[in-house]
């Protein structure tokens, strides 16, 4: 399963991609989030496919974002990401 990790005071961003660990920067203002191009690991998995497309999604790109209730949503429409808080 993918994942994400924001640390918005140190300007990162950490993941899996369901195969591959991601990591690289982030910057953050009013409801969009720019992702720089993700380093990642290069592990052959299957499911490749929904990995590259996930990190497609996010590397290099500004999205909008919003939370509610515990909920992530990162852009929009078909391509939109949604995420649940997980606690530690």
């Amino acid at each position: 399963m993918p994942t994400l990790e924001l640390k918005p005071s140190e300007g990162k961003v950490f993941g899996d991609g369901g195969c591959n660990r991601f990591s690289g920067s982030i910057k953050i203002e009013e409801n969009k989030i720019s992702f720089s191009p993700l380093i990642s690991t290069k592990m052959a998995c299957p499911q490749l496919d929904l990995e590259s497309r996930y990190l497609q999604l996010l590397s290099g790109n500004s999205l909008n974002y919003r939370q509610s209730k515990g909920i992530l949503y990162l852009g929009e429409g078909e391509n939109m990401l949604v995420f649940e808080k997980v606690e530690d």
